[in-house]
């Protein structure tokens, strides 16, 4: 008798797997971030484009405002390319990444040139993958 009754306590107490999300098992947030930042200091548009999920959203943090800063690819695009025109030695590092699921958050460093001087600036960044694509990205910095 305990042994049936020690066989149930333990299939009700073993909790059921749950469901698997939506393109959870091919998040790999590491390699897909790896290769965001060689394609962005690559200045590779297309590069960065075959990361970039259909929905993709740039939201960006200041104080306690949200704003969706770039919506879609082709907005995306647009940006970058002017962007790597305006700034020519622009590039970033990841320093630090912590991950969970399809959950990505970065400390990252960006270059870029002023005058005769090189300036950097860090932030901080999010990153949710979906499908292997990159689907948001939250950004933060310290700037008054």
């Amino acid at each position: 008798m305990k042994l049936a009754q020690l066989t149930t306590l333990l299939l009700i107490s073993v909790p059921a797997p749950l469901p698997a999300a939506t393109g959870v098992g091919d998040c790999q947030p590491g390699a897909v971030l790896e290769s965001y930042f060689d394609a962005f200091n690559a200045h590779s548009v297309d590069g960065i484009m075959s990361l970039i999920h259909d929905e993709f959203q740039w939201i960006f943090l200041t104080g306690d405002q949200a704003a969706v800063e770039i919506s879609g690819p082709e907005q995306l695009r647009s940006w970058l390319e002017q962007y790597f025109l305006s700034t020519p030695g622009a590039r970033s590092t990841l320093e630090h990444v912590i991950s969970d699921g399809c959950l990505a958050s970065t400390r990252e460093r960006a270059y870029w040139s002023s005058g005769d001087s090189e300036k950097s600036q860090t932030a901080l960044a999010s990153y949710q993958i979906r499908n292997g694509k990159i689907l948001r990205i939250w950004y933060l910095n310290d700037s008054d």
